[in-house]
């Protein structure tokens, strides 16, 4: 059934989440670079030097 299978999706969408942000604390994958480029919480692009903090997503 198509709920089964968006059902399905979800959950294989969440563990994907989870081994990205386990890789990203074990230092596996680095993305202070692709982060820095994101807009701020105002939604302001940073300046491409600027340090930004990430205190939203629960990082420092």
């Amino acid at each position: 059934m198509a709920i089964d299978r968006l059902c399905r999706e979800i959950d294989l969408l969440n563990e994907d989440r989870t081994y990205l942000v386990a890789d990203m604390v074990t230092g596996k994958l680095d993305v202070r670079e692709a982060a820095s480029r994101l807009p701020d919480e105002e939604g302001n692009n940073p300046s491409p030097r600027s340090p930004r903090k990430l205190d939203h997503w629960g990082a420092r």
